[in-house]
């Protein structure tokens, strides 16, 4: 590599039809050292992008590939908080694949936007809600910028994708931030309730059914309450006890609720889970 680029016939800045430049393909790959060569040359840019709008630092982000993302940072010309062509940033890129170390990193730079949105209005804290990944949870929560409720093009907020993935821990740290425990999920027609009826994650459904707010009656688009649901998935830890009124949801996209709200989610991405409900309503 060096041989190469002592030549003066040799363009350090060529790119490959998708776009894609040496530094950026050795950011992606955690090649530290050859990424150090490449910086030291003049005439390469260090921010610039492929035809998808990714940037080396969003790479490495993604990657987690600390030591480059250091690296990076440290340069003037590097915009920390350059998004893709799809909106996604490089601290939205890293939270999303739970690299804590890195998001830390980016969230020291001022230019960095800890509430960005994607395309779809996904923000850092939905993803890593999503994701389960508590201890960026709890950094994101520790920032006044962040909203702990937003909610993306599809009405998914954070407190519903942590119900989604079955991360008791992650909605604990979101109750207390006054979030809507009756959102929904992303073109799903469903809310965290419903939807931990439908993955059948029992201990959620139980903190669900621990909040005044949630009405463990409410239905889905299709009818459906989270006894049903659960029933027809065969979730036998689950039926609640009590009755309350039934809420009404008008959007294709709204409606299931809470303990509804999960199956639709994952109706739309998992055709199938398995665990239990009845037990908590049949009582």
């Amino acid at each position: 590599m060096r041989l190469l680029l002592e030549r003066e016939d040799v363009n350090p800045e060529t790119h490959n039809s998708r776009g894609r430049t040496p530094l950026l393909v050795a950011a992606s790959g955690g090649y530290e050292g050859i990424v150090k060569l490449l910086l030291e040359r003049k005439k390469v840019n260090p921010d610039s992008s492929d035809q998808y709008g990714r940037t080396p630092l969003l790479e490495a982000a993604l990657a987690g590939h600390e030591g480059i993302v250091k690296l990076f940072l440290e340069r003037k010309e590097v915009n920390p908080d350059s998004p893709n062509k799809e909106g996604e940033t490089p601290l939205l890129m890293a939270a999303s694949s739970g690299r804590g170390d890195i998001v830390k990193l980016l969230l020291e730079r001022n230019e960095v936007n800890p509430d960005s949105r994607d395309y779809c209005g996904r923000t850092p804290l939905s993803v890593v809600a999503l994701g389960g990944y508590e201890g960026i949870v709890k950094v994101l929560l520790e920032r006044k910028e962040v909203n702990p409720d937003s909610s993306d093009k599809y009405d998914q907020t954070p407190l519903f994708g942590a119900a989604a993935g079955g991360h008791a821990g992650t909605r604990r740290l979101l109750e207390p931030r006054k979030v809507h425990p009756h959102a929904h999920y992303c073109s799903s027609d469903e809310a965290p309730p419903q939807g931990a009826a439908l993955g059948g994650y029992e201990g959620i459904v139980k903190l669900l059914l621990e909040r005044k707010e949630v009405n463990p009656e409410s239905p889905n688009k299709w009818g459906e309450t989270p006894l049903q649901t659960a029933a027809s998935r065969g979730h036998e830890g689950m039926h609640w006890h009590g009755n309350c009124d039934r809420n009404d949801h008008h959007s294709w996209n709204e409606g299931m609720t809470g303990i509804s709200g999960m199956e639709a989610g994952m109706r739309a991405s998992m055709e199938c889970w398995n665990v239990a409900y009845l037990e908590a309503v049949l009582d």
